[in-house]
């Protein structure tokens, strides 16, 4: 049969039907299978009749059976005793040998027990009995048939199949979560495939009875939202899913192991663009926070990695400041080592995330053991190189971290598809300079190979500063340099992301009109400015006449000999870490390789801007200036008495 004529005959009756609505646990209840002793009643001689049970006999064979320590003892009981085994017997040697081979066997075991004789009978006396399987005794059976490796051709576990084929509308959420699950580990078939499809609409029609239900457990809903993140489901089933999690006094309920899975869940890609709100996230985060000492280290990566993800991709709502700094502190005093501190750090990196004690317990790591770095792969170098220069931020011991990682043999021959131009432009931003790797990303050849991919802007725009750095801040560099043809492409972008001029009307108005102000020019290096004035001693503006429909180049400009350029550039963001208005590397160097072409840098952050009421921005903005000019008189003075 094949998987889409099964899936027709699974679902069919959803379709037809209104799917009627079960408890989590029915089958506990006593109609599905509870047993009771039986009992009788006698008379005793005052007339008074008097209850009393049976005694229930010992079943010895289950008894052995549940203390079995091993595998062997297991199939050497089915082998003297199957003929007479129950289907109480099948289920516990079933499920005790699933048990032990899921924590013991290797793969030879599980053959040789498949191929056993023992195995072999208890499988004749499972389908026996397997009509009369309760549907959750039938997926225990099947889990087990999965830890012993039982193949998903073999007669026994195809009729574990068809017996949950035939009862898939009776499956409640949780069920479908496990057999999924299941069902993922076993090798595929028609049948095996036609389930998959099934579940998930049969889950979404059984949902309501879960979330409707105000005392279901964050644990069970946890679950629930992990298989949703990972199925076709509708946002509607999704988003039930969030508003059930989010309900006060499910929120309060929820435990580390929960909060572990609901976090993984919600920066998935399935569920990372929903709108999740903000006190589930914060709340699971609370909860981890408080019990680090209870994940272990996969766990921790796992949600430090989903939430690093998330916030990369834009996604500020998963960005904690008191989380990160709290799990920091808790590697820090774990004493993770180098290499696990590294990748800490990148994952901070991605965030734009700085701590600073975690940038010095790895400084004190390499300091201890520089070989580690010298020898290591080339991803823990450039997670270094990215660490410190997203924080900008150079430790006392930053020599011995330099000399570590120039010694490292993929500077000079690593892959050539690994991010060099980012890696130099982050070690340039540090103020070092690596001859031989400069020399090989230099290379019209490298460069030809590196920027042919799509959606280079970014390489460029990292190329063009790594070479006003080279040219400005590394002057004994011998060559040779990117070809012309290149450098002027990267430097006719530089800017496309600008659409407007925020600072313009407040400049002409502080200065005194359009002729002070000028917007858009360029460095022969390739640098973009936003705004440009020029200032006499004193703090007098200088006005220019500019012609506005050309490219002009502030080396160019016709100046009075007693003024000075002032270059006020707006600042992104994302030019500053999240936590604090700490200027990153990459921006940090641009600003300094600016202000070598002679032209003083007033760098201006746009969300403070943004913040400054009305009233305040010109006085803002005139006070900057006029703090920039103090500085460059201060420095001529300074220049002059040293003459």
């Amino acid at each position: 049969m094949t998987a889409n004529r099964v899936v027709s005959f699974l679902i069919s009756p959803v379709l037809r039907k209104n799917l009627q609505c079960m408890s989590v646990m029915d089958y506990g209840s006593p109609s599905k299978g509870k047993r009771f002793l039986s009992s009788f009643s006698f008379l005793q001689s005052d007339g008074v009749r008097m209850p009393i049970s049976t005694p229930v006999p010992r079943d010895l064979l289950l008894e052995k059976l549940k203390s079995a320590s091993s595998g062997e003892q297991i199939l050497k009981l089915v082998g003297s005793h199957h003929s007479i085994m129950n289907q109480s017997h099948v289920l516990e040697a079933l499920l005790s040998l699933g048990s032990h081979q899921k924590r013991e066997a290797s793969l030879k075991v599980r053959q040789e027990i498949i191929h056993s004789p023992e195995f072999i009978k208890l499988s004749q006396r499972l389908k026996v009995h397997s009509r009369a399987l309760a549907l959750h005794e039938t997926i225990g059976v099947l889990k087990a048939m999965v830890q012993i490796g039982v193949p998903t051709t073999s007669p026994i576990v195809q009729i574990l199949l068809q017996l949950i084929r035939h009862r898939v509308n009776d499956l409640v959420p949780g069920q479908i979560v496990f057999v999924d699950s299941l069902l993922e580990k076993m090798q595929r078939s028609p049948l095996l495939e036609a389930l998959r499809i099934a579940l998930p609409l049969i889950f979404e029609a059984k949902l309501h009875t879960v979330i409707s239900d105000d005392d279901t457990s964050p644990a069970y809903l946890a679950d629930l939202l992990s298989y949703a993140s990972k199925r076709k489901l509708s946002m509607e089933c999704i988003q039930k899913l969030l508003n059930s999690l989010s309900r006060p006094n499910t929120l309060r309920e929820i435990e580390v192991r929960a909060a572990q899975s609901i976090i993984c869940s919600l920066c998935s890609d399935k569920i990372l663009s929903y709108s999740t709100k903000s006190n589930l996230i914060s709340r699971c985060l609370e909860v981890i926070s408080n019990s680090f000492h209870h994940c272990t280290k996969y766990e921790l990566d796992s949600v430090t990695s989903g939430l690093s993800r998330a916030c990369s991709r834009g996604f500020l709502n998963f960005y904690n400041e008191d989380f990160i700094d709290a799990y920091v502190n808790y590697i820090i005093r774990c004493d993770v080592g180098l290499v696990q501190s590294v990748w800490v750090l990148k994952k901070l990196s991605k965030m734009g995330h700085v701590n600073v004690e975690l940038l010095d317990y790895v400084a004190k790591n390499v300091e201890a053991s520089p070989e580690m770095v010298e020898t290591g792969s080339a991803a823990l170098i450039l997670c270094l190189a990215t660490g410190f220069s997203q924080a900008n931020y150079k430790p006392k011991n930053w020599d011995i971290i330099e000399e570590s990682i120039m010694k490292n043999e993929h500077i000079h021959s690593g892959k050539l598809e690994l991010p060099w131009l980012k890696f130099a432009m982050e070690l340039a931003s540090l103020g070092c300079f690596s001859t031989a790797l400069l020399q090989r990303i230099f290379q019209e050849e490298f460069l030809n190979k590196f920027l042919s991919r799509d959606y280079n802007v970014l390489d460029q725009l990292q190329l063009l500063l790594l070479y006003q750095a080279v040219t400005t801040l590394f002057p004994s560099y011998p060559g040779p340099f990117p070809p012309k043809k290149i450098i002027s492409a990267a430097a006719k972008i530089n800017g496309n992301n600008v659409e407007q001029f925020v600072l313009q009307g407040a400049l002409e108005k502080g200065l005194g009109g359009p002729a002070y102000v000028h917007q858009g020019l360029r460095t022969h290096l390739g640098h973009f400015i936003d705004h440009v004035i020029v200032m006499r001693q004193g703090g007098y503006p200088v006005a220019l006449n500019l012609h506005p429909s050309k490219d002009c180049y502030i080396e160019d400009l016709n100046t009075p000999s007693d003024s000075f350029l002032i270059a006020i550039m707006v600042m992104s963001p994302s030019c500053y870490s999240s936590n604090c208005q700490r200027m990153k590397g990459p921006p940090s160097l641009m600003i300094k390789t600016l202000e070598k072409v002679n032209c003083g840098v007033i760098p201006l952050s746009y969300a403070l801007w943004n913040g400054l009421p009305d009233i305040e921005k010109i006085p803002y903005l005139m006070q900057q200036i006029k703090l920039k000019c103090e500085e460059r008189a201060s420095m001529e003075n300074s220049a002059e008495n040293t003459c």
